[in-house]
């Protein structure tokens, strides 16, 4: 469930590298949440003031983690000293596309096509190490 971010046109020369996060759920489940439902229900909040408990955690959780977000593109971006791709991928990264400019693609399925990628440059078996 976390986001991404590599710089594409390093892709043809060897990756230059990129980041990735443990995902906004990931975070919630450090706070002790067994199930997102018992928590609150992820949705861009009307405002960054929460008026009661529920609305303050939705304010602070999402706010909070687009924050990272567009932060974190910000310093790599500062860092590569171009304007890399941004490219979301897991269940909630629509919610975060429709919030932000700085997501550029959403592609649900990533982690599944990175896997079949490795799999076929490894002659479609695993290697043990």
């Amino acid at each position: 469930q976390g986001m991404g971010m590599m710089d594409h046109g390093m892709m043809d020369h060897g990756s230059r590298g990129g980041m990735g996060d443990t995902g906004m759920m990931g975070s919630m489940m450090g706070m002790g949440a067994t199930r997102l439902e018992t928590l609150l229900t992820v949705v861009a909040p009307a405002s960054p003031i929460g008026d009661d408990t529920v609305s303050a955690m939705q304010a602070g959780i999402v706010l909070g983690y687009l924050d990272l977000v567009e932060g974190l593109v910000r310093r790599i971006r500062a860092a590569l000293a171009t304007t890399a791709p941004v490219i979301a991928t897991g269940g909630l990264a629509p919610l975060f596309q429709g919030m932000t400019s700085v997501i550029d693609h959403y592609e649900p399925a990533l982690t599944l096509q990175g896997l079949r990628l490795v799999y076929e440059r490894h002659g479609g078996f695993a290697r043990s190490v």
